[in-house]
């Protein structure tokens, strides 16, 4: 039993630390778009790399979830994977309502004040005369757009805090807290190029640059989960194995394991106090 327990524990960490460089390798893909975006005559091969990036993403998305869903069984802890879930729910619902929104307002003939890419190049005064009309426009839209990438953000910082409580492995715990970091960092440069831009300091095309800093947070938070996963794999592949354990045996070797909620340091079952860095245990 406990070494189908810990090949079940290799076997998903290693699932997680693959999906993660797949969505890794798919963010570092995405910027190839943004060089195609900025040069329209940069060679067709930045347009075709760049479009990996969806396949390779999904691909890395769907080993997440059933890495998350194999070590949340194995910690018996559905927080685990639950809130990996809500996140993938959120980000889906908060499509569906910026889609809606814009098609609302769209037909409700504020469209007009968001010309075609032409009429755009074709006019270099219209963002000086027209910049703010354009923010009223996209205001709700932006608005729900970043209610939901919090909310999304928040919810994995849930799934990989509870992670790193029932591992042990601090990478998880930081990589989690960076998610919400990413969020708020995308707001306040958004409040920023907003003012620019309405100041006609920087060209309002530009303004979507502002998501460079928040996706580089998030792209350090990935690389730390990677980070983790082959560091839990390690600990499968150094957990003795006890084949003569009783199958009746109530509580797990994953139930046994502790670690300090403070440091993240592994601590005896029956620890008062946690031997690396003092904190009281509850």
């Amino acid at each position: 039993m406990a070494r189908c327990s810990r090949m079940s524990l290799e076997s998903n960490s290693s699932l997680g630390g693959i999906g993660t460089i797949l969505i890794v390798l798919s963010a570092f893909f995405s910027f190839f778009s943004l060089i195609d975006t900025l040069l329209p005559s940069a060679s067709p091969v930045f347009s075709f790399v760049s479009f990996l990036g969806v396949p390779l993403g999904l691909v890395g998305l769907i080993l997440l979830f059933i890495s998350l869903n194999g070590l949340s069984r194995f910690y018996q802890h559905s927080k685990i994977f639950n809130s990996l879930l809500y996140a993938f729910l959120t980000v889906v619902v908060g499509f569906l309502i910026v889609f809606m929104l814009t098609f609302a307002l769209v037909f409700l003939q504020l469209s007009q004040i968001s010309p075609t890419l032409q009429t755009i190049t074709s006019n270099p005064n219209f963002y000086t005369e027209n910049v703010l009309s354009v923010f009223v426009f996209l205001v709700p839209v932006i608005a729900a757009a970043f209610i939901m990438s919090v909310v999304s953000m928040v919810f994995l910082m849930r799934a990989f805090n509870a992670l790193a409580e029932k591992s042990c492995v601090t990478r998880f715990r930081t990589a989690g807290v960076l998610f919400p970091v990413s969020a708020a960092v995308a707001a306040v440069f958004l409040m920023m190029a907003a003012c620019l831009a309405t100041a006609n300091v920087i060209h309002f095309a530009s303004i979507w640059v502002i998501a460079l800093p928040s996706g580089a947070i998030q792209l350090a938070a990935w690389i730390l989960i990677v980070q983790g996963f082959f560091e839990l794999r390690a600990q499968a592949n150094t957990t003795p194995a006890t084949p003569f354990a009783p199958q009746n045996s109530v509580a797990s070797s994953a139930e046994q394991k502790k670690c300090c909620p403070l440091c993240g340091a592994p601590t005896l079952p029956d620890a008062v106090y946690c031997a690396h860095c003092g904190n009281k245990l509850s």
